[in-house]
């Protein structure tokens, strides 16, 4: 997986610019740490590496 990174700042926001396999992804993040989205997040990621990762072995 390749991710190509550019930061820039927005207002009061830091934004983060990614392209993950073709796809342009934005991430940005707020001044202060929401503890509720940052456990959304995690188990979306590991979520979706699973799916990847059972769908690679043929095991879905």
């Amino acid at each position: 997986m390749r991710a190509k990174k550019e930061k820039q700042s927005c207002s009061d926001e830091n934004m983060v610019e990614l392209r993950i396999a073709g796809h342009s992804v934005s991430l940005s993040f707020a001044k202060e740490p929401d503890a509720t989205a940052a456990q959304r997040v995690r188990n979306c990621l590991i979520d979706s590496f699973i799916r990847q990762d059972t769908a690679k072995r043929g095991a879905a």
